[in-house]
């Protein structure tokens, strides 16, 4: 059936099929298949049409876990990083509100003194005649 469908299976001189391992492996996902209830027709298409466009089925080079532990290991260093940069933005955030609120402070304080000024300058009613 997937000869029909363009399949090549290599041939020795008696015309009897060599199965690689490539073959063996779109085998099993076929039947993988079957078992997840898509029908046979169905399965040796899809298997066909990867097989049509170069596309395989086998396990990559690299080892999937392999590339996993990359992966969380760049996951655990980029969320050390950004912990340490929140740690810093807290602390500058800090900063700021302690600045903010002594400069408040300053000019609060400022305000009173000059109210303060202002009111040892006033004169009192009764001494309007003095100069």
């Amino acid at each position: 059936m997937l000869e029909k469908q363009g399949y090549e299976f290599k041939k020795d001189n008696n015309n009897w099929r060599q199965y690689s391992d490539d073959d063996i492996e779109y085998l099993k996902h076929i039947l993988s298949m079957r078992k997840m209830g898509k029908s046979l027709d169905g399965s040796i298409e899809h298997i066909a049409n990867l097989y049509r466009v170069n596309m395989s089925i086998r396990k990559p080079d690299i080892p999937i876990q392999e590339k996993e532990n990359q992966l969380m290991e760049f996951m655990q260093n980029q969320q050390e990083f950004n912990r340490e940069v929140l740690d810093k933005l807290e602390t500058q955030e800090q900063r700021q509100n302690e600045r903010d609120q002594n400069l408040i402070r300053v000019l609060n304080e400022l305000q009173e003194s000059k109210k303060q000024i202002a009111a040892k300058n006033q004169k009192r009613w009764w001494q309007f005649w003095k100069k």
